[in-house]
């Protein structure tokens, strides 16, 4: 069996020969990959990308509430607008909670999503 330890130094090693690296020297780090999970992860429970992706708050908004419209049995923008916030409050708690950040951090999976 593998200690943590060793198992996180052979993934950087890993990693760095396909170019990631601790720092991201080369434009891509090992901690990208806790980005690209939160992102995903997000959207696999919220049904949308996070913020973060958007240009801006009005352009994530309207994306998100067309796409609640769309996919849910949701039939104007104030009941979209509710069930984004419940998406929302599910995907950060999961996000959260995965990547272990205590339930107070709620600023920390933030810098991932916002």
């Amino acid at each position: 069996n593998m200690k943590a330890d060793s198992f996180i130094n052979k993934m950087h090693h890993d990693l760095a020969i396909v170019g990631f690296s601790r720092k991201g020297e080369a434009g891509c780090s090992t901690h990208a990959l806790r980005h690209l999970y939160a992102h995903d992860r997000f959207e696999s429970v919220a049904g949308i990308r996070p913020l973060v992706e958007f240009p801006d708050k009005e352009a994530y908004h309207i994306a998100a509430t067309e796409s609640i419209m769309r996919r849910e049995d949701v039939h104007n923008r104030g009941e979209a607008e509710t069930k984004l916030s419940e998406l929302e409050r599910e995907g950060y708690e999961t996000v959260n909670r995965e990547l272990g950040h205590s339930e107070d951090r709620w600023d920390i999976t933030g810098v991932y999503l916002k």
